[in-house]
């Protein structure tokens, strides 16, 4: 596309949970959106985000897939997580962006409970290089220290000093707003320019939300009396059913409870332009009316194991976008 940054690397992405196709990408959409209608804090993070053709988040568009002629169905073709689309060099000393990996033997580190967690290439790793800069390194210890040791009273004041705080509220509101998966774990970039000094964050493989599980079951949307999977048992339901984080992210609980002023603040703005819920909808149906229904129906035919074929749809989605807007609305009213 001419308005991608110049690059020779892509992604051809099988979106085999998503029997839409449209999740992930009209789902960056709306996250590039937001960040696009958002000032950014730092003026060198800003100088570098705005070269970007999306502020970090993927592009790309739907096609078909032939091998040696064969049809191998519908896939999109992506712009690649590297440092370009990113807004970042990979030459350029101190540029890195941190990812959340999944490290099994010690899940506390995936929500940045464990200060001691290292990053390792175990617990994180620098998505840039495969060996991470020592000052990066110190710098990313520095900041799990004081995520999890800090006072309120200093975590308060001085979190902007160590992040972007309304990229993470921005990261936060679309995981709740859209029941993302995974947006609290391993779908969080942390950019730096300079060495891990500044995060800038931004959320990254956008397939699971709206309704749809990791494995592309479709679970419908929490009624008002539900508790749902992200419920604890302190949780009241209207906490269950919007996540409290109470056992979940280390940065998004303690935003939850020392920031919420400023996340509904944010949540409001962006509702009223952005994420209103026309726009919504509009970024799901307008990639769907993109790919003709043959092409949707040839797909499914080759592989019979899509999962939610007949529930997986547009209606789906237009009715969980719907009802969950307004659940957000009414759960933002009473923080």
């Amino acid at each position: 596309m001419p308005s991608w940054p110049k690059t020779d690397k892509f992604n051809l992405k099988a979106n085999f949970i998503d029997a839409t196709q449209s999740r992930n990408l009209a789902s960056a959409k709306l996250v590039a959106d937001a960040a696009a209608v958002t000032p950014i804090a730092d003026p060198t993070v800003e100088s570098h985000l705005a070269k970007t053709s999306n502020f970090g988040q993927m592009e790309g568009f739907p096609i078909e897939v032939y091998f040696d002629g064969a049809y191998n169905g519908l896939y999109t073709c992506n712009t690649k997580k590297d440092d370009v689309v990113l807004g970042l060099d990979a030459n350029e000393e101190g540029s890195a962006a941190i990812s959340v990996l999944d490290n099994v033997a010690a899940p506390s580190s995936q929500l940045l409970k464990d200060p001691t967690a290292k990053l390792d290439n175990v617990a994180y790793a620098d998505e840039l290089h495969d060996t991470p800069d020592p000052e990066l390194i110190a710098n990313w210890s520095k900041w799990l220290n004081f995520l999890n040791n800090s006072s309120d009273e200093d975590f308060k004041n001085k979190l902007s000093s160590y992040i972007d705080v309304k990229s993470a509220i921005n990261v936060y509101l679309f995981g709740i707003m859209s029941r993302e998966y995974d947006y609290n774990t391993k779908s969080v970039l942390y950019l730096t320019w300079n060495n891990g000094k500044y995060f800038y964050l931004v959320p990254y493989d956008l397939d699971s939300n709206w309704g749809q599980s990791a494995d592309g079951k479709i679970e419908g949307n929490p009624t008002e009396d539900d508790k749902w999977r992200f419920a604890t048992e302190t949780s009241t339901k209207t906490d269950g059913l919007f996540i409290n984080n109470a056992s979940w992210s280390k940065l998004f609980e303690r935003m939850y409870n020392l920031f919420m002023p400023e996340i509904k603040e944010q949540y409001t703005y962006l509702r009223s332009n952005v994420w209103q819920t026309d726009r919504l909808l509009n970024a799901y149906r307008d990639f769907m009316n993109g790919i003709p229904q043959e092409a949707y129906q040839k797909d499914q035919e080759l592989w019979p194991q899509i999962p939610s074929v007949t529930t997986n749809t547009y209606e789906q989605l237009h009715q969980v976008i719907v009802q969950r807007s307004n659940q957000m609305d009414k759960w933002i009213k009473t923080k």
